[in-house]
């Protein structure tokens, strides 16, 4: 787990700390510091931080998490920031949950007149810290998020899925070809997946696929975050040889409760930065 050390001091207004002194701080708790190097970000000195999270704290695979246990250590307050309320307009999502069993929580909402492009320097720089390429405002925002909060989410393109999207287990496909152009053979019964009423639209948890992948042409899209029995995502990504920043994350203990902020962030975030309006009901199955 990678973190910048402005991030932490900005979420514990009271650190006096100095970066390394933090991360050996947080050495001694368990979280073992990896490494610490010096970098720029909008353009001031800043420090990245690599910590070895245990199994047992998914909660601190996000720079939230991390900010907690800071405060903790130190015996100071936390600011974590607040998204705003997602506004609820328009029609009901057609989502169903098959796979009932195996999905822990499902929240999804749709977003029209969205704006998609190149995303601002900030971002890229930021993504670019976690070794990721930047694809696009909308895809580098998810991961934003995922990074601050640990809760990883999926775009999917409204306007390429036909009909009813569900989350199901794979009976009908034998692959997937993935976002990054590779194809994947899918051992079926065992898979969950996202699909609409024609296509496979991503291995839940896993990985996304082409057939409504998120590009500068998209302008209506629906934001999704699911938590789901986590030996059957560890066993899929083992099995698929598919280890990705969602799959490290969602095999592992995430507390469903938190989805909701993560989601309000999230919706935030891409309100700000593409322009676009919560245009459905949220879609909620969390029995």
């Amino acid at each position: 787990m990678k973190v910048l050390f402005s991030q932490i001091k900005e979420l514990v207004p009271g650190l006096k700390a100095s970066a390394k002194e933090m991360g050996e701080s947080l050495s001694l708790t368990g979280f073992m510091m990896e490494s610490l190097t010096e970098v720029k970000f909008k353009g001031h000195r800043d420090y990245l931080l690599s910590f070895e999270i245990r199994q047992n704290r998914a909660d601190c695979l996000g720079v939230f998490g991390l900010a907690k246990e800071v405060a903790a250590y130190y015996g100071l307050r936390v600011k974590l920031p607040e998204g705003k309320k997602i506004t609820v307009s328009g029609d009901q999502l057609d989502i169903k949950v098959e796979a009932s069993k195996l999905v822990k929580r499902v929240l999804a909402v749709k977003l029209a007149g969205v704006k998609n492009g190149d995303s601002p320097d900030w971002l890229k720089e930021y993504v670019g810290f976690h070794g990721l390429n930047s694809v696009n405002l909308l895809v580098d925002l998810s991961n934003y998020v995922m990074f601050l909060t640990g809760y990883p989410s999926h775009l999917i393109d409204f306007n390429k899925t036909q009909g009813r999207i569900k989350w199901s287990l794979n009976k009908n496909f034998k692959e997937l070809i993935t976002l990054l152009g590779t194809t994947v053979p899918l051992k079926q019964d065992q898979e969950i997946i996202i699909r609409d009423e024609k296509n496979i639209i991503a291995l839940a948890g896993l990985i996304g696929g082409q057939e409504a992948e998120i590009d500068d042409k998209t302008d209506t899209l629906i934001a999704e975050m699911a938590i789901y029995n986590r030996a059957v995502i560890r066993k899929n990504s083992r099995s698929l040889n598919i280890v990705t920043e969602a799959s490290h994350r969602l095999e592992k203990e995430l507390d469903p409760n938190g989805v909701q902020s993560a989601m309000e962030l999230l919706v935030e975030l891409m309100e700000k930065y593409s322009g676009g309006k919560v245009t459905s009901q949220p879609f909620e199955f969390y029995p």
